[in-house]
């Protein structure tokens, strides 16, 4: 089959269309499948209704060779995918009663009553495959019609991402000729535009053999790179790597915390925080990454001036002369972690999130952000966009940057 299938993803539930929940599922399988050489040519989001379902089946079966539902396959009275899916390829479900018996076990062995509603899900296609659900009572469904091949999953994240990895998955890698070859580098601190017109010289001469993409992040952006052709892919990627040079991060999708966790553990280097806009989130993030007690000793949310006078030990001169938010006392916050808790490195934030405080002198995103070692001092200024969620997370991805390129160097 060629390497570019069209797959895809149709997502079933009231809850996804009216915004009460957001659609991870189609999220994770279009990253999984990438992985996989496969990219999905369609999204569709429909409610809990029968025909609705048969419609948009209908429709993809026309151009996908691939169709992955997700949702619609509980017991309750609103999940109809099965029923779609029974009424459409006209098959007739009989009642099985050994898998009737594993579910019975599985709510036995939780102490719960076995409601007779789900008697339903113990329904056996006679035209299709069941999809085994090992986390589960909800089995997912396997059709084929003419060159498409129809999977129905759970809509419950952890049950659909088993069935995809240990039964979809697998299936889809053998119809792929792998010789689509796809490549991310993963940046951060500049935006979008500025990156593509940064690279547009070098991008232009390969755009006939490679596909280039700018996916925006909210401390950076990821360029990712796709081509048949692997050697170009290869000169193209290493191009453009020389000319973002350590905006550059990653290129396997690691997280900024990753990344400065490994370069602080091989240099061997410890690192606290003092943080006042970001309320803890720096630390929570560095200290999310399992091994960091390696680096990591600990920090101060030093929000009030309070605090960051009799705690952290700034100077009330400084307080009053210049002001929490700025260059002075990030530099003494940086300072006084490091000597209070005896590490090789201090890092301090302090700016204004939003969406009060902003003054016209100090209007809301400034950020200050200090670094202190054993050579060094210094802080940098910031002005971050957006609504506080966006400031402070940009303020905390800005803050390990930071760190990541003192310690190369630069």
């Amino acid at each position: 089959m060629d390497i570019f299938m069209k797959v895809s993803i149709i997502s079933i539930g009231d809850e996804l269309l009216s915004g009460f929940t957001i659609n991870t599922n189609a999220t994770w399988i279009g990253q999984e499948l990438l992985k996989c050489g496969i990219i999905i040519d369609r999204q569709i989001t429909v409610g809990d209704n029968s025909e609705l379902i048969i419609n948009q089946i209908d429709r993809c079966i026309q151009s996908s060779e691939i169709i992955l539902l997700t949702g619609g396959l509980g017991p309750t009275h609103d999940d109809v995918t099965s029923i779609a899916l029974y009424k459409y390829f006209e098959d007739k479900p009989i009642f099985d009663s050994e898998y009737w018996k594993n579910i019975e076990k599985y709510f036995t062995k939780r102490a719960l009553s076995v409601p007779d509603i789900n008697k339903n899900q113990a329904l056996k296609s006679v035209k299709g495959k069941m999809i085994p659900n090992s986390l589960g009572s909800a089995r997912g469904l396997h059709y084929n019609i003419k060159k498409t091949e129809i999977f129905a999953m759970p809509g419950v994240p952890y049950e659909m991402k088993s069935m995809m990895s240990k039964y979809i998955i697998p299936k889809l890698k053998s119809r792929v000729n792998n010789n689509l070859f796809i490549n991310t580098l993963n940046t951060i601190g500049k935006g979008e535009s500025s990156i593509a017109e940064q690279l547009e010289p070098i991008v232009a001469p390969y755009l006939k053999v490679c596909s280039v993409s700018y996916l925006p992040q909210i401390a950076g952006v990821d360029i990712r790179i796709s081509s048949r052709d692997k050697k170009r892919l290869s000169e193209l990627k290493d191009k453009i790597k020389h000319e973002i040079g350590d905006c550059l991060y990653s290129e396997k999708n690691e997280a900024i915390e990753n990344i400065l966790g490994a370069l602080l553990s091989k240099n061997m280097m410890t690192l606290s925080v003092a943080e006042s806009c970001t309320g803890g989130l720096l630390g929570h993030t560095i200290s999310s990454v399992s091994g960091s007690s390696k680096y990591f000793v600990g920090g101060i949310v030093a929000y009030s001036n309070k605090i960051k006078r009799d705690i952290l030990g700034v100077k009330e001169k400084t307080l009053t002369k210049f002001g929490a938010v700025s260059k002075q006392t990030a530099i003494e916050m940086a300072q006084k972690i490091r000597n209070l808790f005896l590490t090789d490195i201090g890092i301090s934030v302090t700016g204004i999130a939003g969406p009060t405080g902003g003054t016209s002198e100090k209007p809301v995103g400034l950020v200050y952000i200090g670094l202190s070692s054993v050579n060094k001092k210094f802080a940098k200024k910031y002005m971050f966009h957006g609504d506080r969620d966006i400031i402070t997370h940009r303020t905390k991805q800005a803050a390990m940057e930071l760190v990541r390129r003192d310690l190369l160097g630069d």
